[in-house]
């Protein structure tokens, strides 16, 4: 009974997962056309459909002012031990008798830090096949290049996983996560190119999927739990 159990589980898993798999490939195309107006297709403004009215709030209003109330615990962030950039604002003269202070020693009596995100710069790895001769035998010998390099200038996978996070995890439109792709990180990205992506995503997710599920199946403790819900 427990080993039927086991590939009654394993069955309804795979079917599981093609169901998933389909659901998330129409989900993919079909994300091209929702939310289609004026403002992000060649659409008329005339087609654009009503905006519908949001929900709105079923909280009612509690007379407090907004923010943190008083005597509210407030977070304060902590300093870094090290910051990557340090600054220093030292007087140049005496305040008082305008005597020159540049080559004379002084002490921190202040720091204050900022933490703020650098404006992505795209950075552009060229790899070099070098072929050697044996002088000897004159046989040529070449090193080879990585795998998933297929053309002579690609988008590279960290930039493919930041477009399939925005396009899956965040519902934003393929048009959209090409123009977001473009604004923030200045490279040109088309959309068949983030379809592409997408999909070949998907196939590497299923395997990991099947082999987190395979794990989970040898694990004593839901071995268990399927003999306490039989017994």
């Amino acid at each position: 009974m427990y080993e039927d159990l086991l590939r009654r589980l394993e069955q309804l898993e795979e079917e599981n997962q093609s169901l998933r798999n389909k659901v998330a490939v129409l989900e993919a195309k079909l994300c091209k056309y929702e939310n289609t107006d004026s403002s992000n297709s060649s659409q008329p403004s005339s087609k654009d459909k009503v905006a519908k009215l949001k929900n709105q709030s079923q909280r009612t209003r509690s007379g407090k002012k907004p923010g943190a109330q008083l005597g509210h615990n407030g977070v304060t962030r902590e300093q870094v031990a090290e910051p990557d950039e340090v600054i220093e604002s030292a007087p140049d003269k005496c305040s008082k008798c305008g005597t020159d202070l540049t080559k004379t020693e002084g002490k921190v009596v202040s720091v204050k830090q900022e933490v703020d995100v650098t404006t992505p710069q795209p950075k552009v790895t060229e790899y070099r096949q070098i072929q050697k001769v044996y002088p000897k035998c004159k046989r040529k010998s070449q090193g080879s290049m990585p795998e998933h390099l297929v053309s002579a200038m690609q988008i590279g996978n960290n930039t493919k996983s930041l477009a399939a996070y925005l396009h899956v995890s965040h519902k934003i439109p393929f048009g959209r996560t090409v123009e977001i792709i473009s604004d923030l990180l200045s490279l040109q990205i088309a959309e068949g190119t983030l379809e592409n992506a997408l999909e070949k995503a998907l196939i590497t997710a299923k395997g990991y999927h099947q082999k987190i599920m395979a794990k989970l199946k040898e694990s004593e403790y839901i071995k268990c739990t399927i003999l306490l819900l039989c017994s």
